[in-house]
């Protein structure tokens, strides 16, 4: 949908002539240039195309382009439901833009990654079986760490109330979130992670540690060099975020009344 609605976008702004040899595509007076369409898809999978998947794609272009024009001939566009759709979708993109372009400035230093390394080698050496609870709420995480604080029994939570219920198994950690990694490896046999939201999926979890199992003699930074990269630049970007919304919220006046949503 926001794919359609991006092509949408720049459609509906493309009136400046252009150059006739970098049109890929057109509808009536909508023109699709080349450097547009590598706006609108990874310019990698663009060039891995056959000539056939190519015509598709276009295909599919100019399809959202009829669709759009028949739209408009309808007025939909004056809607005043569509217009705060796509106000709102230029917005989410806009800010979605700003934080990915921030975000990717982190680096990690080799530094950085071997001192991990030498700290948390022994959890390498180790597999670990848990259960887990997922769930996509928060307010939904908070009563369920209550209940098991209050003695509810985990198992039983995790077959009824969790969204993706998971058999206990062993995981290295390279297997796990990166986050519920870290809280879990922490543990000792019986005890419980706190509420742990999962950055991919936006789901929460808690976990409960069942047994620990050495699986390695020795480790080498090679062999999870990957992993342990991946995990730092993903945990100074969570930071950075963390950060970014923090200072961005104080620059700006923000003023919350949900008593008045009937």
């Amino acid at each position: 949908m926001k794919k359609l609605v991006l092509i949408f976008l720049i459609s509906f702004g493309c009136t400046q002539k252009k150059d006739e040899q970098k049109v890929v595509a057109r509808v009536d007076q909508i023109d699709l240039t080349i450097d547009e369409l590598k706006i609108l898809y990874p310019e990698n999978l663009i060039y891995q195309l056959n000539r056939e998947q190519l015509t598709e794609l276009l295909n599919d272009w100019a399809n959202t382009q009829v669709f759009y024009l028949e739209a408009k001939k309808d007025r939909i566009d004056k809607e005043d439901s569509i217009r705060i759709h796509l106000d709102q979708l230029v917005r989410s993109t806009l800010a979605q833009t700003y934080v990915m372009r921030e975000v990717q400035k982190v680096t990690v230093t080799q530094m950085e990654a071997l001192d991990y390394f030498e700290k948390y080698r022994d959890d390498f050496l180790y597999a670990v079986k848990c259960l887990q609870i997922i769930t996509p709420s928060e307010l939904e995480a908070k009563q369920l760490l209550s209940e098991i604080k209050s003695g509810a029994d985990f198992k039983k939570l995790v077959e009824t109330r969790s969204s993706r219920p998971i058999e206990p198994r062993f995981y290295k950690k390279t297997e796990l979130p990166p986050k519920f990694g870290e809280a879990i490896f922490r543990l000792k046999p019986g005890e419980i992670t706190g509420i742990i939201r999962d950055e991919i999926t936006k789901s929460y979890l808690i976990g409960k540690l069942l047994e620990k199992r050495r699986i390695k003699n020795k480790i080498t930074f090679s062999e999870v060099s990957d992993y342990i990269y991946t995990m730092l630049r993903f945990n100074k970007q969570s930071r950075l975020y963390d950060s970014l919304m923090t200072e961005a919220r104080k620059r700006h006046k923000i003023e919350l009344y949900p008593e008045r949503i009937r």
